[in-house]
């Protein structure tokens, strides 16, 4: 208590201070003392392990001294790198971390925290009880034996601005063996909607981020926004964590994103989900950059793609909130483009619908997001049903538009990604058409191509589509490959091994062609070519002239050259076996047999001896 002097001359014998007299009366008057406690500054000025001025004592001291204190770094100037011999002590008092206090700091962490020698099992930094509060910034966190950072008690901590798993430059995968961020308490800010905030967690044995099962059985309100998860310091190059980005393992509420701007995270290449939901409800995953992950962009329990049920009624990982069907996305010119669709889900209630831009649909059909291009909100009827249309960002023909769906307007669970569905020319009604086909022989193995005049919807065709026979011979050969590339909208077709000589069709299936509007290729187009060993120039005749573009390739490496080109002996080097084969088909043509009635391939051999004498 502070009592302050009264015009009687008396005081208490608390603390006293002179308070300005009242023009009316003066009167005794009694206020509480606020209790302080002292924040310390410890400064880090040496690299090694033990003793004054190293981050080990500075943790001990900051221990120590009850209330929040500050660690900051000044050892020389530039990147220097620490090396624990063993854990450090578990942090079990407020603390800030702050590793841009290093002289030499211009926006990337310079002080690395190298867990080498650690020993087995050991974390980066263990946050424990009476830690609440606490910040990790500014720092490179690598090669520890489990966690990098490992949050078991204390809430409301951020780790903010630090490199977890890469080396200096954030180019390198030098991961922790456990999880980037394990989180196993309420209220964390993991990254933030700054650049200066972004974390870089990557190259991980474990998720980059998990939140996990805490002291209470499970954790809340933990917010993972604005990192890099499982790429480079560029966000475009893969470094990626073993498991998922971002591992919900038994979370509520979190919030990974967010509606503001640079909440977003990436979360690419990683080997698990992009994020996936194990136990949990009301976890929102809004405006994230989500692609190129091992498994689905977003996974609820995680099961693969789960099915949506008439009326969403169904418990499990975020209610396993039904994802909305995309059924056209548009462009409309070069600003703008429009996505239709629809979307069941429990009635009168209010959905935030995202939608996300893809230069390829994900290999299961749904997802992901890699472009975040526009949101709307809806409100189901009475049966659960609502339909949109929404304006977004520009989106090129041929790629791709995907959707989620949080429930609440929001605020509630988000669903797993929509089926991806192809990006059309508002008003298109032409059919595609082949513009040029070939025959791919120079190397193995054996292909023929299709070009087509537009984008084409990939997802139609398959190997089963082209269908090859040789004239004379009724039993068809089937490809045992296919790919399309968008880019020069082009569809390649592999065959099998070596094929004999002869002129051979291949004829694509009009019925299997279909731009990205779903018109639909009005007739089959058929490509004929031909093979002939020994016709080196591609004359349909084996004669002179291909010994001697044989002999001008001798001794090359036939792995460049195939059937129908110079290797035919197939031994991987253009040698006299290929000569041997020219002079056995000599005057060979592909309109007749390889060997002629009449003229065995000896005597074939003897004609060309005698004519190159």
């Amino acid at each position: 208590m502070q009592v302050k002097e009264s015009n009687s001359g008396r005081v208490n014998a608390h603390q006293v201070r002179r308070v300005r007299p009242n023009h009316r009366a003066r009167k005794f008057e009694v206020t509480a003392l606020e209790r302080r406690l002292l924040l310390a500054n410890y400064s880090v000025t040496s690299i090694f392990d033990v003793g004054d001025g190293t981050l080990r004592q500075a943790i001990i001291n900051a221990n120590n001294n009850p209330g929040l204190d500050n660690i900051f770094f000044n050892i020389a100037s530039g990147a220097q790198s620490l090396t624990p011999n063993s854990e450090y002590p578990e942090l079990t008092s407020p603390v800030n971390i702050d590793g841009t206090t290093q002289p030499g700091f211009e926006g990337r962490p310079i002080i690395e925290i190298n867990g080498t020698s650690a020993g087995g099992g050991s974390n980066g930094f263990r946050l424990r009880d009476g830690s609440g509060g606490s910040t990790i910034r500014g720092l490179v966190i690598n090669r520890f034996g489990s966690d990098a950072i490992d949050i078991s008690q204390g809430n409301n901590n951020v780790i903010a601005g630090n490199f977890i798993g890469t080396n200096l430059a954030g180019t390198e995968d030098l991961g922790n063996q456990g999880s980037g961020v394990d989180v196993g308490t309420d209220g964390n800010q993991i990254g933030g909607i700054t650049p200066a905030d972004r974390n870089l967690i990557s190259g991980n044995s474990g998720a980059g981020v998990a939140l996990a099962e805490g002291p209470d059985d499970s954790v809340n309100n933990n917010r993972v926004q604005g990192n890099y998860i499982g790429t480079d310091i560029t966000g475009t190059l893969p470094i990626p964590n073993n498991g998922s980005g971002v591992a919900i393992e038994r979370g509520f509420t979190s919030t990974i994103g967010g509606i503001a701007a640079g909440a977003g995270n990436v979360i690419a290449f990683n080997g698990g989900d992009g994020v996936s939901v194990f136990i949990g409800n009301n976890n929102r995953i809004l405006r994230n950059s989500i692609f190129n992950n091992n498994g689905l962009g977003i996974d609820l329990a995680p099961d693969g793609v789960t099915p949506n049920d008439a009326g969403d009624p169904d418990d499990g990982p975020n209610f396993r909130q039904n994802f909305p069907i995309v059924t056209q996305a548009t462009a409309a010119g070069p600003l703008d483009s429009t996505v239709t669709g629809e979307i069941n889900s429990n009635p009168n209630s209010n959905l935030r619908i995202e939608f996300f831009a893809n230069t390829v649909a994900d290999p299961s059909g749904n997802g992901e997001g890699r472009r975040f291009i526009g949101f709307t909100n809806v409100t189901t009827n009475a049966n659960g049903n609502a339909a949109f249309s929404a304006v977004v960002a520009s989106v090129e023909v041929g790629s791709f538009v995907t959707a989620t769906a949080t429930s609440n307007g929001g605020e509630g669970s988000t669903s797993e990604f929509s089926a991806a569905r192809a990006v059309t020319i508002a008003g298109d009604v032409i059919a595609p058409t082949v513009i040029a086909k070939a025959f791919l022989f120079e190397t193995l193995p054996l292909k023929v191509t299709f070009k087509f005049s537009e984008a084409i919807n990939p997802s139609q065709l398959g190997t089963e589509d082209v269908v090859v026979l040789r004239i004379g011979n009724p039993n068809p050969i089937s490809p045992t490959g296919f790919t399309y590339n968008p880019a020069t909208q082009t569809a390649t077709f592999t065959l099998p091994g070596i094929l004999d000589d002869g002129v051979y069709t291949a004829r694509l299936r009009a019925d299997a062609v279909r731009d990205l509007a779903g018109n639909q290729m009005a007739a089959d187009s058929v490509l004929e070519f031909f093979v002939l060993a020994g016709d080196a120039n591609r004359d349909r005749t084996v004669n002179f002239n291909d010994l001697l573009v044989v002999a001008q390739h001798y001794g090359q490496d036939g792995q460049t050259f195939s059937q129908g080109n110079f290797d035919y002996s197939e031994n991987g080097l253009v040698n006299f076996g290929d000569l041997l084969i020219v002079a056995q088909n000599y005057n060979a043509t592909v309109l007749q047999a390889p060997t002629s009635a009449g003229q065995s391939r000896r005597d074939r051999h003897i004609d060309l001896v005698d004519e190159l004498s």
